[in-house]
């Protein structure tokens, strides 16, 4: 699986976003880049540094991102943005780098 790294930010209920905290590691969330107009989604296991829960509060984090969808092997660059879906738009991020 290839991995890259990102900042996120998952919005709080309140805005749309997660009703309650999920596991580090969860398996169901897709990435939707938009550079270069809309692409197909990717599939994602976003974990965190200290392995910590993904917590809808409205703060940015730093993430590892696994991708297991082979549309990974066509990342966009550093820089790129993404919309992240589980059930519906519950956040946004950037790819940080490798």
């Amino acid at each position: 699986m290839t991995k890259r790294k990102a900042d996120i930010w998952l919005g709080p209920a309140s805005a749309g976003g997660l009703s309650s905290p999920l596991p580090s590691g969860t398996h169901s969330m897709l990435l939707y880049f938009v550079k270069d107009g809309p692409r197909d989604p990717i599939g994602v296991v976003i974990t965190s540094a200290d392995g910590g829960e993904l917590r809808p509060d409205g703060s940015n984090r730093q993430m590892t991102l696994e991708f297991w969808s082979p549309e990974a092997d066509s990342l966009p660059e550093s820089g790129s943005v993404f919309a992240i879906w589980y059930s519906r738009f519950v956040g946004v991020g950037v790819l940080t780098g490798p």
